[in-house]
């Protein structure tokens, strides 16, 4: 009897139900185009190297490449830039490596651009970078932020770089994990406009970012996490390995970060904590320190 009451309920509520689908279905309708106009407004607006079309903030980054047997390849992350890495591509360029910081697809140009970016795009840009500095280098160290963390992890796994530098690395988000598949079909856009995910609030304006973003990129995103995790990549890694990870980091998540790093078939590997620190570090209260240990690093392979 209870079950047929609670049927009856319902049955006498259905044009309210119906009415309040309605009402969510032409709301998202009215978000996407008001959304969508934002986008194109966006675009248009955004100021741009005239000779590329690239948006300012977000050219890639090349230093020192005359003279110098030793390339480091930067990849950056999620929505941001090859400028996210502060200072350290020219601390890098000093010490006598040849630095190229590379622009993934998909960014510096448009988020509709980035929206039709998948995983293939960016490993086939990242694989072209580093084939050729392979050719002009006998040492190649790849290092990549956040996504671009992920992405260093499974192209290292296949390219085989004579080191490994691993920046808040995307293995996992806090929290974890988004409901991306769910929310990617019904909204279309979303904002960026909020404070960049550092507590070094002073330097918010210097972290270069799309300030719209497509739900389908995030998709992309977490599906290049699930395939680091899927593949087993660390497995394959055996060069010198150094992973950065903040305790305070609110956008990758640092426990899962910890608990992948013992997996890596590297001998050689360090993992340094950093705890005044977000997101993106090299903007962040801890980037001397990051910029430091990063360098130690690379003096493995000797000095100019």
């Amino acid at each position: 009897m209870a079950s047929v009451s609670v049927l009856g309920r319902f049955w006498r509520l259905r044009p309210l139900l119906a009415y309040g689908v309605m009402f969510l279905i032409m709301a998202g309708l009215m978000y996407s185009l008001v959304a969508d106009a934002r986008v194109s407004a966006y675009e248009a607006g955004a100021e741009r190297d005239p000779a590329t079309g690239v948006m300012r903030g977000f050219e890639p980054i090349a230093l020192n490449t005359d003279d110098t047997d030793r390339a480091v390849l930067l990849i950056h992350g999620f929505i941001g830039a090859p400028s996210n890495y502060g200072a350290l591509p020219q601390r890098i360029a000093d010490a006598g490596w040849w630095v190229e910081a590379m622009l993934l697809p998909g960014y510096g140009t448009t988020p509709r651009e980035m929206e039709r970016t998948t995983y293939d795009d960016y490993r086939n840009a990242i694989d072209a970078r580093y084939a050729a500095l392979r050719k002009e280098c006998g040492t190649v160290v790849i290092m990549g932020h956040s996504l671009g963390g992920a992405l260093a992890t499974l192209a290292a796994a296949d390219l085989k770089p004579d080191g490994l530098v691993l920046i808040a690395p995307f293995f996992g988000l806090t929290p974890y994990p988004a409901a991306d598949r769910a929310t990617a079909p019904v909204v279309r856009w979303l904002p960026s406009f909020g404070t960049p995910p550092i507590n070094m609030l002073e330097n918010a304006d210097s972290v270069d970012r799309y300030r719209w973003v497509p739900s389908a990129a995030g998709v992309t995103a977490m599906q290049v996490c699930r395939k680091v995790h899927e593949t087993e990549a660390w497995k394959s890694i055996n060069c010198p390995l150094l992973v950065v990870h903040s305790h305070g980091d609110k956008v990758t998540n640092p426990e899962i970060a910890e608990t992948v790093f013992p997996k890596f078939a590297s001998a050689d590997k360090e993992f340094l904590w950093l705890e005044e620190s977000n997101h993106v570090y090299f903007w962040d209260f801890d980037a001397d320190a990051v910029n430091a240990r990063v360098l130690d690093f690379l003096g493995k392979w000797g000095k100019e």
